[in-house]
């Protein structure tokens, strides 16, 4: 039997530090700027000019008008620390990163107590993914200037895209204590909170960024996964709407609209999603692997792989997405490359408890039960309420053809809680809780076990006879057991 698998959800976890405070993305600088970037006066040609010209110019997105004003304040007075990092700023928003850096780097030595240069430079470090060197200049603002709470917020992104979690929601709530009407470090610590699976805290700093901010469309976004992964399907969905009617253009609004879609199993619509969401956002190695999941749950096995295979181009730390390859081998018959990209997903991230469900199962499809066993319970120890490794566990229990390895009242446990994790609404759940039921030779439960899967109409055409000759075998007091038709 192939078992229908419920895939690991990817959540968006981009670098937020852009949406924090006043702007998204806007000039950082040391002077106010002027209304535009119209004429000086001749006789008065100093550096604050051409910077503050500078930064008319950066306010209208002219970011190569703005280098040349940089540049000239820089010529008349080569130790302004401001125009420096003003410049750096300009470069950062021309993705030229090490440029920017060189020129914070200036700017730090003119003056080692101009905070903005850190935060500046911070930007540019963490953008190329160096969070520690963006920390240790986010560690240096928050020193000079203790109650800043931009700083701690910026600093509890760095942690949070390291995986630092509890530093992550220290500093954000420190960000909240400076500031409670601060709605970014509210979502930025819910990020974290839903990070660490505790969901409830998450939806409650979420609740809290949109009182504060109505129209914070990444809030709604994020409450929207909150609520998934709490199986409120449709509170998800009502948030997933809400961020994209506030947000046409937001990328992750339309990925996590499509991964409730998904759950739903309107796969059609999952996909017009992701398909928007890449649109918006083609470097998203995650919505490239969140499309590919639906694909492979579609039996496209093929255009899946090369989703995944664009998420690994995108990134290739993204162990999630060697997983997921390996998961689509598996149903092309291909065990080896499978196993082969669950060994390197898990040598990406050991505790990717995905990686284990997914090795265990194509384990299980060669035959090699002990190693499949072993897999499951790491993926169960990893994660806990990972469905799918207690549904896989349950099956290998209840059907396995080797004697040793089955235990129908082990079955009948694990199943139940895979269908208590999916609020029974997956008709596999039911159908390996059925064959855990046959195991134990309590066939009137595995009857109706088996009869609930099959009331699921896509489930029921899905299968075709397969399910329905489990059935027959149940009635006939008989269990099913892998391999047989």
């Amino acid at each position: 039997m192939t078992r229908f698998r419920t895939v690991l959800r990817v959540f968006i976890s981009a670098w937020l530090f852009f949406a924090l405070g006043s702007g998204c993305g806007g000039a950082v600088t040391t002077t106010k700027p002027s209304a535009g970037s119209g004429p000086v006066n001749p006789d008065t040609p100093t550096a604050l000019v051409f910077i503050d010209r500078g930064h008319g110019w950066g306010h209208k997105g002219e970011w190569d008008k703005a280098i040349n004003e940089y540049d000239e304040a820089i010529r008349l007075n080569p130790s302004h620390a401001g125009a420096f990092t003003s410049r750096g700023h300009a470069w950062f928003q021309k993705k030229e990163y090490d440029r920017a850096i060189q020129d914070h780097d200036e700017a730090i030595r003119l003056d080692p107590t101009l905070a903005v240069a850190f935060i500046n430079r911070g930007f540019a470090h963490g953008t190329k993914g160096d969070w520690d060197k963006a920390i240790k200049d986010f560690d240096v603002v928050t020193r000079l200037d203790p109650k800043d709470p931009t700083a701690f917020g910026y600093r509890g992104t760095a942690h949070f895209n390291k995986g630092q979690l509890d530093e992550a929601i220290k500093d954000q709530s420190q960000a909240v204590r400076l500031d409670p009407n601060n709605s970014e470090a509210f979502t930025n610590r819910g990020n974290a909170w839903a990070r660490k699976k505790e969901f409830d805290k998450a939806i409650t700093d979420y609740d809290a960024a949109i009182r504060i901010d109505p129209n914070h469309a990444r809030a709604f976004s994020y409450r929207g996964y909150a609520w998934l992964q709490k199986n409120e399907n449709g509170k998800a969905l009502k948030d997933c709407n809400e961020a994209i009617r506030l947000d046409p253009t937001l990328a992750v609004g339309f990925n996590n609209r499509g991964n409730v879609w998904d759950r739903l199993r309107e796969h059609d619509k999952a996909i017009h999603d992701y398909d928007a969401a890449l649109r918006l956002d083609p470097n998203s190695a995650v919505t490239f692997i969140n499309r590919g999941f639906v694909l492979s749950r579609r039996n496209e096995f093929d255009k899946a792989i090369k989703d995944f295979d664009e998420a690994i181009r995108l990134d290739q730390t993204q162990a999630i997405a060697f997983a997921a390859r390996g998961c689509a081998w598996s149903r092309k018959a291909d065990y080896d490359t499978a196993v082969k990209d669950c060994d390197e997903a898990i040598r990406l991230d050991p505790t990717l408890a995905g990686a284990f469900d997914y090795r265990a199962s194509v384990y299980a499809l060669k035959g090699e039960w002990e190693k499949a066993i072993k897999d499951y319970d790491e993926a169960i120890r990893l994660d806990p309420s990972l469905a799918t490794a207690f549904q896989g566990r349950a099956w290998v229990q209840a059907t396995c053809p080797v004697g040793k390895f089955r235990n129908g009242d082990k079955a009948v446990v694990d199943g139940k809680r895979a269908c208590e994790l999916n609020g029974w609404v997956i008709p596999v759940d039911l159908e390996v809780l059925a064959a855990g039921f046959a195991e134990k030779g309590e066939f009137d439960e595995a009857i109706r076990w088996q009869k609930k899967a099959l009331d699921d109409a896509d489930y029921a055409k899905s299968t075709g006879e397969v399910a329905r000759e489990r059935l027959k075998l149940y009635e006939a007091k008989k269990p099913f057991r892998y391999g047989e038709k």
